[in-house]
């Protein structure tokens, strides 16, 4: 299977921190390579892994100090490359991107968001415009 990994730029992975999310996210891609997929991370430059590296900026944007305005500018240009290549993957696996969720309205790929923050009353039940049979999951957990 041809999966797309997307993570945050805010760090590389992995993170040494067992109890983060950064840290799954890699036991994950890796254990799925192992498998036999062939999985590309969209994640940024400096990241470990054994699936193809596609970096969304030069250095985790934590180290870089942006403001949240560039962190977003960034993400959105991360989020459009993925999502403007149809047919290129089985399934896209976002990880903690709220920002993902329209986006998965537009694929024709099964598209499944991973989100590791607890939500708002308001975003418990996503809005009737999200809901889709693309949305394939939606977690929440605070690793504490």
């Amino acid at each position: 299977m041809r999966i797309a990994q997307v993570v945050p730029l805010w760090e590389h992975l992995p993170l040494t921190n067992h109890r983060s999310a950064e840290y799954s996210i890699s036991l994950l891609t890796d254990e799925l390579v192992r498998r036999g997929h062939d999985v590309t991370l969209f994640a940024a430059a400096g990241s470990d892994s054994l699936a193809w590296l596609e970096p969304g900026c030069d250095q985790p944007l934590a180290e870089a100090k942006v403001r949240l305005q560039e962190y977003l500018l960034h993400e959105q240009i991360q989020l459009s490359r993925v999502f403007n290549c149809p047919g290129r993957f089985d399934l896209i696996h976002v990880q903690g991107s709220l920002a993902a969720l329209p986006y998965g309205q537009l694929s024709k790929t099964p598209v499944l968001h991973s989100l590791y923050e607890p939500l708002s009353a308001l975003l418990a039940q996503p809005p009737k415009a999200l809901n889709s049979s693309k949305m394939a999951s939606l977690t929440g957990s605070n690793f504490d």
